[in-house]
Order: structure tokens, then C-alpha cells, then sequence
């Protein structure tokens, strides 16, 4: 069970939200956003992805960081150092986070490259047949 479940599952069985806070080492107000992210949209959210830029490593390569978070918790769900966006090292990211996580109803984008891009998510829905 992931920390973010474990969290919101206390609080449902009527634990305080200040000992769970304590507890999980977060502050109350961002335990009453998970809370309230929670009953919003439940445990079945969006899903959020994006490139977070480039940056260039000692040995002169650039990384290109990959993010997926929960889009109700703001967990992070994915976060892998690429050497570029290339499209095959998405999907492999993609599919290992779909077989571990499931697969979500949706994922956001913001649209830039390449999520904007003709292939739109690297035709991930193809991943889920």
C-alpha cells in the first residue's frame, strides 16, 4: 500500500489530522490538500506528465528528466533521468510504470515538445491492448 493510501485510509478511520501529519512527517496543511485532492477526485485521478527541461551532467551529456505524479495527491509516481526524449526510452518508462502502477484514465500534458508532437504521448494509449 503506498504511503499516499495509507495516509488518507487513517484519516477515513477517524484518526486525527494532526497525529497522522505528525506521524508521516508532513505538515497539516498539506495533509488537508491530500485530503481534499482525495475527496474530490478519489484514488482514480488524472495523471500528470512532463519533460522537466534538459541539464548538462559532469561528463558532458545532458539528462532530460521524465515526471509522472498523481494528479489529485501531487505524488510522484515516475521520475527517470533520460538521455533525451526520444520516443522508445518514454515507452519503456511508461510501461513499467503502467505494469507497476496500473493504467491511470487519463494523463496530462502540458503540450510542449514533445507531448505535442505528432505522435501526441508517444501513442501510449497503444500500451494498454
Amino acid at each position: 500500500m503506498d504511503e499516499r493510501l495509507r495516509f488518507v485510509s487513517r484519516l477515513l478511520d477517524g484518526e486525527s489530522m494532526t497525529d497522522v501529519c505528525r506521524e508521516f512527517g508532513i505538515s497539516r496543511k498539506t495533509g488537508y490538500k491530500i485530503f481534499s485532492r482525495y475527496k474530490e477526485h478519489g484514488f482514480e485521478a488524472l495523471w500528470c506528465t512532463d519533460y522537466k527541461g534538459e541539464f548538462k551532467l559532469g561528463n558532458g551529456r545532458y539528462c532530460y528528466p521524465l515526471t509522472v505524479t498523481d494528479h489529485a495527491s501531487r505524488y510522484l509516481l515516475l521520475c527517470e533521468a533520460l538521455e533525451s526524449t526520444r520516443e522508445q526510452l518514454a515507452i519503456t518508462a511508461f510501461q513499467r510504470l503502467f505494469w507497476e502502477r496500473g493504467l491511470p484514465q487519463a494523463i496530462r500534458s502540458d503540450n510542449g515538445v514533445p507531448f505535442a508532437s505528432g505522435n501526441s504521448l508517444f501513442g501510449l494509449s497503444k500500451l494498454s491492448g
